[in-house]
């Protein structure tokens, strides 16, 4: 119960039960928000940070991707294929992987592009070891495709689109 007391011309209410809730409450939200920074930190929330870059790779083809993304903001793949592809190197990426995102860039700049079903693939130039897809996603939620070279090995990257 709470106990009255008189302090000057100010009376006060001393409820314990009250006291120790919002005690409570202020140290949830402290760790919450130590909890955000540290996330924020490590790049859970899009930025860049240790657990946010991932590199997939298979039969010396290898992906790096980041596992975290915002939306609409600008980020890539760096694709680089193995020394004994078949030249001209031909990259082949899921349609369903692009219908949730838009080509801003490829760099080198593929001297063909085609869209089949399930796949659009990009060809390069002989001698093309590394690509790089700078991409904008138009989606939210989880985000997964596969990469890979045609004829060639292959590899699935999953992803995480916030808000």
């Amino acid at each position: 119960m709470a106990e009255q007391q008189v302090t000057g011309r100010i009376a006060t209410y001393d409820d314990q039960r009250v006291h120790r809730r919002e005690w409570f409450i202020e140290r949830v939200g402290w760790a919450a928000l130590i909890a955000f920074t540290a996330a924020a930190a490590l790049g859970v929330t899009g930025s860049s940070g240790p657990l946010n870059r991932r590199q997939a790779s298979a039969g010396g083809l290898v992906v790096d991707h980041h596992r975290f993304i915002r939306h609409q903001s600008p980020y890539e793949l760096r694709i680089r294929v193995p020394s004994d592809a078949p030249r001209p190197t031909v990259i082949a990426i899921d349609r369903t992987y692009l219908d949730g995102a838009t080509i801003a860039q490829v760099v080198p700049a593929a001297t063909s592009a085609g869209a089949t079903d399930d796949r659009c693939t990009f060809t390069f130039a002989p001698g093309t070891d590394q690509a790089v897809f700078q991409l904008e996603t138009s989606r939210y939620g989880a985000h997964a495709g596969s990469i890979g070279v045609l004829g060639g090995p292959e590899v699935r990257i999953d992803q995480f689109i916030w808000p």
